[in-house]
């Protein structure tokens, strides 16, 4: 499947660029791992208990690999976090190392060393707007707060009753969105009125 740009992508590649390592957070299977793919040479991946295993006998050699390095669920070894620390005070690069985990895989007590040297950036669900392509369209509260409101129109393609109910039970997660097609049961709308 080709990747679906994501908006979080272009603020992850301006901070990069400055920075040495980055880490994504946001929900469990919102896309960090997948986004991140696309600015890293190489994957770490420490739920594989091979990776993790060889990551946990010697932290610092497990970053020896061409950089951009995605450390992926380092909350699987959290000692990785020293190892970044120490490679990143070495070599303040920028674009140097990613880091994803899972969200209650927070930097919290183990990643005190981190402070200073890794920014966080948040990622959520899959919006409309990727869904259909349109990242680089300007949303609709740019164009409001712009002072434009007149310019805001009616989308061509608006869904009806049954397409907006279709997506809301969808979700936004991607793995929902592109895995499993959920079936649309007719919903009856009944109103009392009690007097």
């Amino acid at each position: 499947m080709k990747y679906l740009p994501r908006f979080v992508d272009s603020v992850i590649a301006e901070f990069f660029a400055e920075v040495p390592a980055i880490l994504i957070a946001g929900p469990r299977a919102s896309g960090k791992t997948t986004s991140a793919r696309q600015m890293a040479k190489t994957t770490l991946q420490l739920d594989r208990s091979d990776q993790a295993a060889a990551a946990r006998a010697d932290v610092d050699l497990a970053l020896n690999a061409d950089e951009p390095l995605l450390i992926d669920e380092w909350q699987f070894v959290p000692e990785i976090l020293g190892a970044v620390k120490r490679s990143v005070d070495a070599d303040s690069t920028p674009s140097r190392f990613l880091l994803t985990g899972s969200a209650a895989a927070d930097l919290g007590p183990a990643g005190w060393a981190m402070t200073g040297r890794i920014l966080k950036v948040n990622m959520w669900g899959i919006t409309e707007r990727e869904l259909n392509g349109q990242v680089s369209k300007v949303s609709l509260i740019d164009v409001l707060f712009g002072g434009n409101a007149g310019q805001v129109a009616k989308p061509s393609d608006a869904p009806d009753l049954r397409g907006y109910l279709e997506r809301s039970l969808r979700g936004m997660l991607p793995q929902l969105v592109f895995g499993a097609r959920i079936e649309f049961v007719s919903v009856r709308w009944r109103l009392t009125l009690t007097r």
